[in-house]
């Protein structure tokens, strides 16, 4: 069941990130309608606070080893050191 729980935040944070990414690299690009995209603007930060009151948190045990295969480089991406 916790399992489940934590696969339905993971897709809704992914909702959320593809609907952020449409929002800056689409709607973006034709700012005619500024109170349309305040809006829109306003509906992604509703939700992301949302999500982050009511989706399962992490447990300490499991956010220190998540961070320890960070460090060691266990989720870095190309994208990730163009950035550093």
């Amino acid at each position: 069941a916790r399992a489940a729980e934590h696969a339905a935040a993971a897709g809704a944070y992914l909702e959320l990130r593809n609907r952020t990414r449409i929002f800056r690299e689409i709607d973006l690009l034709d700012p005619g309608n500024p109170e349309r995209l305040r809006e829109c603007l306003h509906w992604l930060d509703a939700t992301r606070n949302r999500l982050n009151q009511t989706c399962p948190k992490i447990g300490r045990p499991d956010y220190e080893c998540a961070k320890a295969g960070i460090e060691q480089g266990e989720s870095t991406h190309r994208v990730d050191q163009a950035a550093a």
